[in-house]
């Protein structure tokens, strides 16, 4: 009888064991996965900003092209309006 329970308690804690590493597979793969698609979101996410930094500085050198050209506009009207000066003074 003491033999038969000890194989019996054998037995459960043998099934038991085997649903532990069961359980604990199936969680190591969801966690792997997890893991994954985490990581693939990251290099998403840094790609993103990579991009992002790089048109801000297309932005940053358009605006300053677009400074120098307007400067060079003011300049432009400056020496015109200097110019039909000098022409109504020779009248």
């Amino acid at each position: 009888m003491v033999a038969e329970n000890v194989r019996k308690l054998s037995d459960q804690s043998k099934r038991a064991s085997e649903r532990i590493e069961t359980v604990a597979d199936e969680i190591r793969e969801t966690l792997q996965v997890a893991f994954n698609s985490i990581s693939n979101s990251m290099v998403n996410v840094v790609s993103v900003s990579e991009e992002t930094a790089a048109s801000a500085e297309e932005v940053a050198a358009a605006a300053e092209e677009m400074t120098a050209s307007m400067q060079e506009v003011a300049n432009l009207s400056i020496r015109l309006s200097e110019t039909g000066e000098n022409l109504t003074s020779l009248k």
